[in-house]
């Protein structure tokens, strides 16, 4: 009986403390949560604002998401090892873009065949779908199309690199500073290197396609008439006989040289007749 007093209190006061705690864990909990809101908000006016990605387009919810995966617990921080991750694939492969570039892409060779510069193209695209929705690349596609694939993948790159650390910086620098300098001179080196071979490239895809059959513009019409459209079409970006000159010496095979001298303009066929193969680079 005479404990009965003191052990009610105790009880009282355990119950108190029980409640207090709870009160005090809802109240954290709400706080986080409304933190959390706050910080998606900002985020999605940020990337309205700011708009730090040019060259890809960004679902601003979905990169919150991935960017900030923990936010909703309370964890405000970025995820910087995947960011990390994609600036260094990213700047592997333009270091070794500009290297194949500068070695191996000339007026006579603009096939860019190279493992090691595939898988970098490969592992940078699958870095950057951590973040955003871009469509995936495969080893076949880069070695099919190259000069078209090196550089929107480059350019890609770039800007999301540049895009993500701003974006994971909006409010808190949480990724250090990076220095994109030599990602940029290197990405420029083999833009403008590409460039001028673009044009030959595109040429050659255009002939190539018609005479093989693989790249056929209107499988309907005759082959003369196809041929006819793509010397309107190389006259109409100004491009001249000696890059016809080119691709007939270097880039097309003996069956393909034929079947221009069977079906091609009248102009083409006076060029390839003085033209000497140089054989199929």
């Amino acid at each position: 009986m005479g404990l009965a007093i003191p052990l009610g209190a105790l009880a009282a006061a355990i119950h108190r403390s029980v409640q207090t705690s709870r009160q005090i864990i809802e109240q954290n909990q709400q706080n986080i949560f409304s933190n959390y809101l706050e910080h998606r908000r900002y985020f999605l006016a940020y990337m309205e604002e700011h708009q730090p990605f040019e060259q890809i387009s960004v679902s601003a919810p979905l990169l919150y998401q991935r960017l900030f995966p923990n936010s909703a617990e309370g964890a405000l921080n970025p995820n910087e090892e995947s960011i990390a991750h994609f600036l260094e694939v990213a700047e592997g492969t333009a270091d070794t873009a500009a290297q194949r570039v500068e070695t191996q892409l000339t007026e006579r060779r603009f096939k860019i065949i190279d493992d090691e510069l595939a898988a970098f193209l490969i592992g940078s695209t699958k870095a950057l779908q951590q973040f955003v929705s871009i469509e995936n690349l495969d080893e076949k596609e880069f070695l099919k199309d190259p000069l078209t694939i090196l550089p929107r993948i480059l350019r890609q790159n770039l800007d999301a690199a540049k895009g993500l650390v701003e974006s994971a910086n909006f409010h808190k620098n949480y990724v250090k500073q990076y220095d994109f300098d030599e990602m940029e001179k290197k990405t420029q080196a083999c833009l403008d290197a590409i460039k001028p071979i673009q044009k030959l490239y595109n040429l050659w895809r255009m002939i190539w396609g018609e005479v093989s059959g693989e790249l056929q513009s209107n499988p309907h019409q005759p082959l003369q008439n196809r041929l006819s459209s793509v010397k309107q079409n190389m006259e109409s970006n100004r491009m001249t006989t000696n890059d016809l000159r080119i691709i007939f010496k270097y880039h097309l095979n003996d069956n393909e040289r034929t079947t221009i001298l069977e079906h091609g303009p009248d102009m083409w066929r006076a060029i390839l007749a003085d033209t000497k193969s140089g054989g199929d680079n």
